[in-house]
């Protein structure tokens, strides 16, 4: 995470702007993406899901603004995370880097600029996927340019199992979908 962090004050000096202007004015630009933000306002703000942490039955307060720099707290509609799934099957330079191994765990895994690389399931071929999640909501995403798939799943629960629980719906899913489209794209 702490990757992320310096990424925020990095961008910030090179580009003489906030964060989330250089954010919200590439992902609009770049991609379409005109309702994701960092910071909401208060009319937007009754419209963000309500959450909770592990199995506690209250609502948990919305974090509205992480010290965490570009490590999250990114807050978005369902069309334009969409919008995000569908550019990182695009094959231009921008997602050509960001896919671009900086790290090697073993043959299998490895670390992109921000995404986590597996080779691993020869089925799925090589895939991308990013996990994020606070204290009352955690969310995937998936791209598998073998079969040109991406999978966005997101839920209003974060606790210890929240993630294996997503990742078991989630491989569900690319199994059945393997089974439709035998022949990769």
């Amino acid at each position: 995470m702490r990757v992320f962090q310096c990424w925020n004050g990095v961008l910030e000096v090179i580009y003489k702007s906030d964060f989330e202007d250089i954010l919200t004015n590439f992902l609009s630009e770049k991609i379409g993406m005109k309702n994701t933000k960092t910071t909401l306002n208060k009319e937007e703000l009754k419209n963000l899901a309500v959450g909770y942490h592990s199995d506690n039955p209250t609502i948990t307060t919305a974090m509205e603004k992480l010290p965490w720099g570009a490590a999250g707290n990114i807050k978005s509609t369902f069309p334009d995370i969409m919008k995000f799934v569908k550019y990182q099957l695009v094959n231009d330079a921008v997602v050509q880097e960001s896919h671009k191994p900086l790290f090697q765990y073993n043959d299998e895994i490895g670390l992109s600029y921000f995404w986590n690389i597996d080779s691993s399931n020869e089925k799925l071929g090589e895939n991308y996927s990013h996990h994020g999640g606070v204290p009352r909501s955690q969310c995937y995403i998936f791209i598998i340019p073998k079969y040109n798939i991406g999978a966005f799943i997101i839920t209003n629960q974060s606790g210890q199992k929240t993630a294996p629980k997503m990742m078991e719906t989630l491989n569900t899913i690319f199994d059945g979908l393997i089974k439709i489209n035998k022949t990769p794209t």
